[in-house]
């Protein structure tokens, strides 16, 4: 049944689907099965399947730019040689052709609100066709397009109906830099729809070799080369251990034709589920490359806690909103600290069925995605036109 007091939503994306964004098509999922009229844009084509249950996406650009233009080369800000002001000029002269494209959109399919998922490209663009086409719009933010911005900030901030940021650190940064939106931004974490992650019954028990999982992007801030000197640093003290690997990256190569490691590349969701399902151990790597260049809270983990897989691994960016030694098993950025932490929880079984069932009550609490829903749909019907 169609939500009422709604009109027709824009949801700009820059690729729709993307395997490293299930959060995105989750929330878009949820509000289409609420009866939000939800139209998704995607900037560039995406060579991911559509997954049933979303809408097809309108794509603005040309076949041809699969592979180039969604990440701007235009370098990060703060720069000395390209202030925000200019940096958002040059973006805007850059994608014009899109940007024209979204207004006739905008305007054939009498939409009432225009929503950025990202304050980068699809944020700047969301912007820009709403404040030329009077409509009003808002803003997603994650973690480094939050906290890294291109954009001068009044341009895409200071007349968005509201800002939403989906985790708790990133927030309190935005917050304290930019304290004059504070009462339009709100904190809203995606979350997971909890009936499809049931709780594992069985009492947690290592197989041997013990299973470890890795699962994202293979990029320098997700360290997947870390995970794998885990793995050689249990194997080398009488711990066998296998690494099975989901994701794609530029740092693939290093994984590539390794004993023990098994990289499977991007998978299906289903699949993804099946091969959590079977592992011992979610094995978490991440760490801050440079400043303000930080981990949200990656949904994989939601996902292990909700059905009862052990998470373990460095907290960092907004991981340690959910992870602690209280929801799963914590170490330091260092191989000896990873090892030490798995050895322990190897030798206390209790421990980890503990903690799994702490790690459930606490998704359980803070990330129902049908709660967070809500809260957006009812920011939608309240900037509507």
């Amino acid at each position: 049944m169609p939500e009422p007091g709604i009109k027709p939503i824009a949801y700009v994306t820059a690729r729709f689907p993307r395997w490293s964004e299930t959060f995105i098509q989750r929330e878009v999922q949820l509000l289409v099965e609420r009866g939000v009229p939800v139209v998704v844009f995607s900037l560039f084509p995406s060579n991911v399947p559509l997954a049933a249950g979303l809408p097809k996406p309108i794509v603005l650009s040309p076949p041809h730019e699969l592979e180039t233009g969604d990440d701007d080369p235009l370098p990060a800000i703060p720069s000395p040689r390209l202030p925000r002001l200019m940096h958002r000029y040059a973006s805007l002269l850059k994608h014009a052709r899109l940007l024209l494209r979204l207004r006739a959109e905008l305007r054939e399919r009498n939409i009432g609100h225009v929503h950025g998922a990202f304050a980068d490209l699809p944020g700047l663009l969301a912007a820009a066709a709403a404040r030329q086409e009077g409509l009003p719009y808002s803003i997603s933010m994650h973690a480094a397009d939050a906290l890294d911005r291109k954009y001068d900030d009044r341009f895409l901030f200071a007349n968005a109906a509201f800002i939403t940021i989906c985790n708790r650190r990133v927030h309190e940064i935005f917050i304290r830099d930019c304290p004059q939106f504070a009462a339009r931004t709100h904190l809203i974490p995606h979350g997971i729809p909890l009936a499809e992650w049931p709780m594992r019954r069985e009492p947690w028990k290592a197989h041997a070799p013990l299973r470890l999982l890795f699962v994202g992007r293979l990029v320098p801030r997700k360290r997947p080369a870390f995970a794998m000197a885990v793995r050689d640093r249990l194997q080398a003290n009488g711990i066998p251990a296998e690494l099975t690997v989901i994701g794609d990256g530029p740092l693939a190569s290093q994984l590539l034709g390794r004993e023990g490691v098994n990289l499977l590349g991007v998978l299906p969701p289903a699949q993804v589920r099946e091969a959590m399902h079977t592992a011992d151990l979610l094995l978490i790597c991440s760490r801050e490359e440079r400043d303000r260049d930080m981990e949200g809270l990656p949904n994989i983990i939601l996902e292990a806690m909700a059905s009862g897989l052990p998470v373990a691994g460095t907290v960092t960016g907004s991981i340690g909103e959910l992870l602690d030694d209280t929801t799963g098993h914590t170490c330091q950025a260092t191989v000896d600290s990873c090892f030490d932490t798995m050895s322990s929880l190897l030798q206390d079984p209790i421990m980890v069925r503990k903690r799994l069932l702490q790690a459930r009550e606490r998704v359980t609490r803070d990330y129902d995605a049908q709660v967070h829903v809500e809260r957006h749909i009812e920011l939608y019907r309240q900037h509507s036109t």
